[in-house]
């Protein structure tokens, strides 16, 4: 009876810190506005039929060394706010591609992001979505307009696949990730790794900057989605240029990134990497001028996955099969192999 009690107060406990686990006010908010807004505007003339708020803060801590001495050091936060408001319906809806238009028009399309209050004060919050939704309407609703009367005018197009797509709620909630960087031991410590770089005649910029930062991302839309991403991103980055007897600049760099703190390299390690640095870019101003050269090339790791993303993974974009500017590679290559057959290709996003 006493082991059964016991189980059940634990029971009881856990149960009771989830309830009174706080809410978070800037996520309440943007939900409040979002549905204000959007059935007031639904009572317009030309009513939307799909809205989204994403909110995206932002803190950054970079610390900034050059031969030894510091030239910057600072800690930033930002809030942004994207919005996707599409008035028409999911077949034809404003951020249609024009001819001779080659922007995205959908989420953050625009090219602008409003800069909204750190604080999480409520009314203050929802006065800047308020005040950004009214205007993405009014826009939305011009491009409408000239959506229609550039589809009106032209042939009919062999793509006729809509311009969004209808989708079921989808919750995931994330609790804000843990993040903390000591910002005075790194302050000495990137001095340190870039100081050898000032007693080698010939390198004329050095630099080491190590950055901490943390993003939380918060979105919602008018079909019930509610989303809360946050993760810290940890990185340190050491460059520096030989500039050559003849004149030509010989650039290195080594990048370190990590999910937390510890996860970059000590200072002895890093100050073993600066030597093998000095070493390669000595080894390059001695070595004679490269032929130009047209064949077969092995890439290396970072560079083998840099290329592929760029050669493959773009351009499976769903946006880039709409826009007639964009190459469209695989646009007709639905449900065909795209890669040889030792090759797959998938998605986790489960993955750090």
């Amino acid at each position: 009876m006493k082991k059964f009690s016991v189980w059940l107060f634990v029971l009881l406990s856990a149960v009771i810190a989830v309830a009174q686990k706080p809410a978070d006010p800037v996520m309440n908010a943007m939900t409040q506005e979002l549905n204000r807004s959007f059935q007031n505007l639904k009572k317009t003339p030309v009513p939307p039929y799909f809205l989204a708020y994403q909110l995206t803060d932002n803190r950054a801590i970079r610390v900034v060394s050059s031969f030894g001495a510091l030239t910057f050091t600072g800690d930033d936060r930002t809030r942004v706010l994207d919005i996707d408001l599409r008035v028409g319906d999911y077949n034809l809806d404003n951020t249609h591609p024009l001819r001779g238009d080659a922007r995205f028009r959908g989420f953050g399309g625009d090219g602008r992001s409003m800069r909204v209050p750190l604080d999480d004060d409520s009314d203050a919050m929802r006065t800047a979505l308020w005040y950004e939704t009214d205007r993405k309407y009014k826009s939305a609703v011009e491009d409408l307009e000239q959506v229609k009367a550039n589809v009106a005018a032209k042939v009919d197009a062999e793509d006729k696949s809509g311009d969004f797509s209808q989708e079921s709620a989808q919750k995931y909630v994330e609790d804000i990730a843990p993040f903390s960087f000591d910002r005075a031991l790194w302050e000495g410590r990137i001095r340190r790794i870039t100081a050898p770089f000032r007693n080698i005649p010939g390198i004329s910029e050095s630099s080491a900057e190590v950055s901490a930062e943390i993003e939380t991302r918060r979105y919602v839309n008018s079909e019930g989605s509610v989303e809360r991403l946050s993760a810290p991103l940890y990185r340190l980055i050491i460059s520096a240029t030989m500039k050559a007897d003849d004149g030509m600049e010989l650039p290195l760099h080594q990048t370190y990134m990590s999910m937390r703190p510890d996860g970059l390299p000590d200072e002895i390690s890093t100050l073993e990497d600066v030597r093998k640095m000095i070493e390669t870019l000595v080894a390059l101003n001695k070595a004679p001028l490269a032929e130009p050269y047209t064949g077969p090339a092995i890439l290396s790791g970072r560079s083998s996955a840099v290329f592929f993303h760029e050669i493959f993974g773009h351009r499976i974009e769903g946006q880039r099969q709409k826009n007639e500017d964009e190459a469209q590679t695989f646009k007709k290559r639905v449900n065909q192999a795209v890669l040889p057959d030792f090759l797959s290709v998938y998605s986790d996003p489960t993955l750090q």
